[in-house]
C-alpha cells in the first residue's frame, strides 16, 4: 500500500504555544527500537507509525518546504528525551526544545519556505519530494495536511486529476469534512474522502478519529484497521462531527455523543423492562 502525505508541518507553531510533547512518538520510538521517531512532528509521526507498526509499503511526503529551509534540529538526545517521557516527566526537556524551536523561528522562513524539525522523513524510509502530483500518482491514500481551508481548492485542482478513481483522501487539520468533500466534488474527482484526524497533536496522543459518509465502507474499515494498528485506537464518526480543529471538536463531540448514546440504551433498556 502507498500512502501519500501532502504536508511535512514545521514544529514552530506547537512550540509557541507550549501545548505539545512527544509522548506519543516516545512510545512509538521505544515500541520500535527506532529511537529517531521520537522527535517526529505532526504527520511524519503519523507516517512512522503506519510504516512501522501497520506494515504499509510506502510513504511519500510532499512539501514545497522541502526545496526550501528545512532545518533538522540535532541539539537533543532522543534516548533521554524519550527517557523523561516514559517516566511521566516530559517537561524536564520540553522548555529547552521549545525554546531552541522559538529561537530559530527568529531566523528559519515559515512554511512553505522553511520548516523547523528534529528528525529527516528520509532517515525513517519516507521519501520526501515537493510535487504533489507526483506523490499521490498511483497512492492508495492520500493524507493531507494543507494550510487553511479556504486556500485548499487551488491547491487541490493542480493534483485531483492524478490522483487514481476510489483512492482514500483524508485531511488531519484545517477543513472540515464536508468542506474538502465538496472541493473534489466540484472537481468531479471520484476518491473516497474521510478524515484521518488524530484529535490532539499526534506526537501527544495515539487515537484518530475517522468521518462517515462520503466514503465507501471498504475504505472505512481500511482506515479503521491501519489506525487501530498504527494510532492505537480508531473512532468512526458522521462527517459532519469532524471539525477542522479536531482537538477541540471531535476529542470532545465523541465522547459526548458516546454519552448521550449510553444514556438513551439505559433508558430504552429500563423502559422495555417496564
Amino acid at each position: 500500500m502507498k500512502v501519500a502525505i501532502l504536508g511535512a508541518g514545521c514544529y514552530r507553531t506547537h512550540a509557541a504555544s507550549g501545548i505539545t510533547n512527544f509522548s506519543r512518538a516516545c512510545e512509538v520510538a521505544e515500541a520500535t527500537g527506532k529511537e529517531n521517531i521520537s522527535m517526529t512532528h505532526s504527520t511524519i509521526e503519523m507516517g512512522a507509525e503506519l510504516l512501522e507498526l501497520a506494515g504499509v509499503d510506502e510513504v511519500v511526503v510532499s512539501d514545497p518546504v522541502f526545496d526550501g529551509d528545512f532545518v533538522v534540529v540535532d541539539d537533543f538526545d532522543y534516548a533521554e528525551v524519550i527517557a523523561a517521557h516514559k517516566a511521566g516527566n516530559p517537561e524536564d526537556v520540553m522548555p529547552a526544545i521549545r525554546a531552541k524551536v522559538n529561537e530559530l523561528a527568529e531566523t528559519v522562513p515559515k512554511p512553505a519556505k522553511g520548516a523547523i524539525h528534529f528528525t529527516h522523513p528520509e532517515d525513517l524510509g519516507m521519501k520526501c519530494i515537493n510535487d504533489d502530483s507526483e506523490a499521490v500518482a498511483d497512492a492508495d491514500w492520500v493524507m493531507t495536511w494543507l494550510p487553511e481551508g479556504g486556500m485548499q481548492p487551488d491547491i487541490i485542482k493542480n493534483f485531483a486529476d492524478d490522483i487514481k478513481e476510489g483512492a482514500i483522501v483524508t485531511h488531519a487539520c484545517t477543513i472540515p469534512t464536508t468542506g474538502l468533500n465538496k472541493i473534489f466534488e466540484d472537481l468531479g474527482t471520484n476518491v473516497n474522502v474521510a478524515s484521518y484526524h488524530p484529535g490532539a497533536v499526534p506526537e501527544m496522543k495515539g487515537q484518530v478519529y475517522i468521518a462517515e459518509g462520503f466514503a465507501d465502507q471498504a475504505s472505512i474499515d481500511t482506515l479503521m484497521e491501519l489506525g487501530q494498528k498504527a494510532r492505537g485506537s480508531a473512532f468512526t464518526l458522521p462527517a459532519n462531527m469532524v471539525g477542522p480543529v479536531c482537538d477541540m471538536c471531535s476529542a470532545v463531540t465523541a465522547i459526548t455523543y458516546a454519552g448521550i448514546l449510553a444514556y438513551r440504551e439505559k433508558v430504552s433498556t429500563k423502559w422495555t423492562m417496564l
